[in-house]
């Protein structure tokens, strides 16, 4: 006996069998085409939330690196272009940084501040 005629036997009489089977298999076609479609977008939605967070806190031991290099005199790094293109910059100023607060919106901050900022952005994040 398969799942579908255990179901059919629950039902109360012979005349309901058939509705009861069709109701199942209404159920079984709105849990594939609905269901299972938002759980892929929360799936992905959760997936890029967690990227942001591990981006993040890749930034902040970034940061913390730069602030224990703060006595070196100038620092090169490879900058994104766009593109996966990449160029060669050097830091002069080493005390501030550019910190992405949303929609593509930036803030100028000490590298102190963007930590900081960083770890309450991962909390919200992880809450």
């Amino acid at each position: 006996m398969n799942f579908y005629e255990a179901l059919g036997n629950a039902a109360i009489n012979e005349e309901n069998r058939e509705d009861f089977k069709k109701l199942i298999l209404k159920s079984e076609s709105f849990i594939d085409d609905v269901l299972h479609e938002k759980l892929r977008e929360r799936q992905k939605r959760r997936d890029e939330i967690l990227q942001d967070i591990f981006d993040m806190e890749i930034l902040v031991e970034n940061l913390k690196l730069f602030i224990n290099m703060k006595d070196q005199k100038e620092i090169e790094t490879l900058t994104l272009l766009g593109c996966d293109s990449y160029v060669y910059a050097d830091i002069l100023d080493k005390n501030k940084i550019f910190i992405q607060i949303g929609y593509e919106f930036y803030l100028e901050m000490s590298l102190e501040d963007a930590i900081v900022f960083l770890k309450k952005k991962i909390n919200l994040y992880e809450e």
